[in-house]
């Protein structure tokens, strides 16, 4: 909910902690999502930053950017299974 730092840097700092080991598994396979990765990352810190600030301008800006960063990477790189479940390409 608007307002909620809190969740917002919790939740921002899930994503730091989660997005090198999809920069791990995309290094050496597809340089377009280890770039995505990359970015991904930055706009997580800058998330957390954001919320630290209490900036409502800053954490709309960086969720946007990771929203997009990272639902690019996985139109490109992952398929829908007929149970709802994906996999990678």
């Amino acid at each position: 909910a608007a307002g909620d730092f809190n969740a917002v840097a919790s939740n921002a700092g899930n994503a730091v902690n989660a997005i090198p080991v999809v920069q791990a598994y995309w290094k050496g396979k597809a340089p377009d999502a280890s770039k995505a990765a990359e970015d991904a990352a930055k706009a997580a810190a800058d998330l957390r930053v954001a919320a630290g600030l209490q900036s409502q301008e800053g954490i709309e800006y960086s969720a946007k950017m990771l929203g997009s960063t990272c639902g690019q990477c996985h139109t490109a790189h992952r398929s829908a299974l007929p149970d709802g479940t994906y996999e990678i390409k």
